[in-house]
């Protein structure tokens, strides 16, 4: 493996898949499709990368754009002169099939894509193979006779290398008529693949044994260079029990391989295996049996594909060997290699992702002489904690190095720190019980990175419901808790022994969420994401707690109007005041979130009847964060103002000063991670010498491939006041960077 941990092509793109790739005779091409928003599948774009994986393309070719049509699946091949793109295109009625060449120096040459698909019904999934001469483009299609017929086709048409389109009224290769009801038989996808061989094309597909078991199987025929279907009756490839689906081909130069994700020896359909057999250029399978893949027939295998090369076939797929439970996300991708008698050259296959596994979600503590950061890491079989005891120069300390906070069953999420003498406590939403409903647990930490409760400590109270949202303060004595079931807000204090001090809760609130808490040295003020029944409306409430648990105060408003997203306030005191700050929707098309705030006296009253705008650029602005340090405020969050319009994938980080008479020092913000670095989640509180330090995940590249946790510090913008005037002084950024804890 050449790029440990992969290499990004098309990093910051919108939901960017389905990727295809051909090599033009100078360097690999690659497409794919990406989503600007959930809606609308919207572009096709490409990028060329050379054979020592250097990127030419970082801005991506675009083939087709467009805000309002969908734009899916496509699929390239080289004519070794230029490539041709096939893409299923719809324009606001049925779909199409559209095609367009791109030359080797990555210039779209049909700028009005070609259109190839004229009175189709129903098409999609094109597949493209180039046979010395010309391209043709497959499709597969759908035409349903009223609830009870239907037919499935597979047509195609010839495209020169100039771009004409030589079979203007497109050729039909495959045609299956059936009387099963018509939405029940359109579920079925023929999933052609195309290749060319020494004289002719090989095309397969999977279909169903409507006749029989309604299985799935494999079936091919050859097509010559002029679009006869040489095979009338189909060549059955494979029949075994179970579905066969999802084929892929490639030619050696005598014989092809083709192979094909199998469920026959898995009646559930749970754990397919993947199986190949070879084919010789009359059409003859040479092994109707098929033979596995890897040694062990019965894996969790997926998405073959298969190319030729060095006298040896590659296939890769995607593994999920040894977590078969896990989200499609976690799946690896491995490769293995048969040869050309059609025998397996590596039994147990060569795993190729081998980037390492996320970190997300940070928490940051300070203990007043150094910090404990903890995050969500995803490098076992589940999502579990870890944590690092950092010094103010950002230096992770070793020991205890990288150390687990929580290793229990299944997922340990969304961690949150505070400190009280001597020690940290980190609580969690912890699914280890409970059919995986995240419950409330924590664990203490010292100051040197000592765990005392690696089992965790159950701080869950009343009921089992599940967790939503979690916040932890402190006093000088106890830490307070406070968290949302499915509707009712609680709060408890815990001691430093890990002994909950309220162990029925403190009920707060029973119709609000999403809350967040500070501290102003007599009592707790706890702000909730707050429905107004009555009023029909959303917003932010507060509630004042004293340090003994008692609500000291009915809850007050402080925003009330509906807008308010479901992110959780957040607040923090200044020795004067408190500062809540929270995310608004001010347009829903196209979608804008933007940062508010107000200032609340410890008394429990709104200083701001009209709120603060802290950041109002276009796209989304969310999850922030409040802190404070002298008298300012600091307020940061996730930024997406540098998305292309309607695409929401592009995420800094940005932070700002808001003085103690609610005045916003810097109405940009002060971008505090690269440039488009692709930042998440993030974390930030005090240090020393009149410093933040601030945590966030990035993603980083290779050798990692992953988004790892960073941190950062930044001085404060102080607050100086005289009689005369208010004046400001700001000290330059103190970079540690990058710094990633691994």
């Amino acid at each position: 493996i050449l790029d440990r941990g992969g290499f990004t092509i098309s990093l910051g793109e919108p939901y960017a898949g389905r990727p295809d790739v051909t090599f033009d005779g100078m360097n690999y091409v690659t497409v794919w499709h990406t989503n600007p928003h959930v809606f609308v599948i919207g572009d096709i774009r490409a990028a060329r990368v050379t054979t020592s994986g250097e990127l030419l393309d970082s801005s991506a070719i675009f083939l087709e754009n467009g805000i309002l049509w969908h734009r899916y699946r496509p699929a390239i091949a080289s004519s070794a002169t230029n490539c041709l793109v096939a893409w299923t295109g719809r324009w606001g009625g049925l779909p199409d099939i559209y095609a367009a060449r791109i030359s080797s120096e990555g210039a779209v040459l049909d700028s009005t894509p070609l259109s190839i698909s004229p009175n189709a019904h129903w098409p999609s999934n094109p597949e493209v193979c180039y046979d010395g001469m010309n391209y043709m483009v497959v499709w597969e299609d759908f035409e349903a006779f009223g609830w009870d017929s239907c037919q499935h086709f597979i047509r195609g048409a010839r495209i020169a290398s100039d771009g004409s389109i030589i079979d203007t009224l497109p050729l039909t290769f495959i045609a299956y008529t059936s009387t099963i009801s018509s939405g029940f038989a359109r579920n079925f996808n023929l999933n052609p693949a195309l290749g060319f061989g020494s004289a002719d094309y090989l095309l397969v597909w999977n279909f169903v044994d409507f006749a029989g078991d309604f299985s799935q199987n494999i079936y091919g025929c050859r097509i010559s260079p002029d679009g006869t279907v040489l095979d009338t009756n189909y060549i059955a490839i494979s029949s075994a029990s179970g579905n066969q689906i999802f084929p892929s081909l490639a030619f050696d130069g005598s014989e092809f391989l083709v192979t094909w994700l199998d469920f026959r020896n898995d009646i559930n359909a749970y754990r397919p295996a993947l199986y190949f057999t070879k084919l010789d250029t009359l059409g003859n399978v040479l092994d109707s049996l098929g033979t596995s893949l890897l040694v062990d027939t019965i894996n969790t295998l997926q998405h073959p594909a298969v190319a030729y090369g060095g006298n040896e076939y590659l296939i890769s797929f995607t593994d999920r060997r040894g977590n078969p439970v896990k989200y499609a996300p976690d799946d690896d991708i491995s490769v293995a290699r048969v040869n050309t008698s059609g025998n397996p050259i590596d039994e147990t296959g060569i795993p190729l992702s081998l980037s390492t596994q996320h970190q997300e979600m940070p928490a940051a503590g300070f203990d007043g002489e150094n910090h404990l950061v903890v995050w969500e890491d995803e490098r076992g079989e589940d999502i579990d904690l870890y944590g690092a005891i950092i010094d103010t120069s950002g230096t992770v300390l070793d020991p205890p190095g990288i150390f687990p906070v929580s290793q229990a069953k299944y997922d340990q999420k969304m961690p949150k720190i505070d400190f009280v003498e001597p020690y940290y406590l980190v609580i969690w939403a912890d699914c280890r019980e409970i059919d995986r409903e995240p419950q409330l647990y924590g664990a203490r930490i010292t100051k040197d990175g000592t765990l005392l409760d690696p089992d965790g400590i159950d701080l869950n109270i009343n009921d089992d419901t599940p967790l939503r949202y979690h916040q932890i303060s402190s006093d000088s004595t106890n830490f307070l808790l406070v968290w949302q079931k499915w509707g009712p807000i609680y709060a408890a204090r815990v001691d430093t022994s890990g002994t909950i001090v309220d162990p029925e809760g403190i009920l707060i609130d029973s119709t609000s969420g999403a809350p967040a808490v500070s501290f102003d040295g007599q009592n707790w003020l706890i702000c909730l994401s707050h429905y107004q029944g009555s009023a029909g409306v959303y917003g932010v409430a507060g509630i004042r707690l004293s340090r003994a648990g008692n609500i000291v105060l009915p809850i007050f408003p402080i925003y009330d109007e509906w807008s308010l997203t479901s992110d959780a306030p957040s607040v923090s005191f200044n020795g004067s005041n408190y500062f809540v700050t929270w995310v608004r929707i001010d347009e829903y098309w196209p979608f804008d979130e933007n940062i508010y705030g107000s200032r609340v006296s410890p008394e429990g009253y709104d200083l701001d009847t009209v709120d603060i705008l802290i950041t109002g650029k276009q796209n989304v602005q969310y999850a922030p964060k409040t802190a404070s340090l002298g008298s300012n405020f600091f307020v940061t969050w996730i930024d997406g103002r540098d998305n292309p319009p309607y695409i929401y994938c592009l995420k800094d980080i940005y932070g700002t000063f808001v003085d103690p008479d609610g005045m916003v020092l810097d109405t940009n913000g002060i971008l505090l991670t690269p440039q488009l670095a692709e930042s998440k989640s993030h974390a930030v509180c005090l240090s020393n010498g009149n410093r933040f330090l601030i945590c966030h995940s990035g993603y980083t590249d290779s050798p990692y491939g992953s988004y790892r946790m960073y941190g950062e510090f930044l001085d404060a913008l102080m607050y100086v006041r005289d009689q005369k005037k208010a004046s400001y002084h700001s000290s330059a950024f103190v970079y540690t960077y990058p710094n990633p804890f691994t």
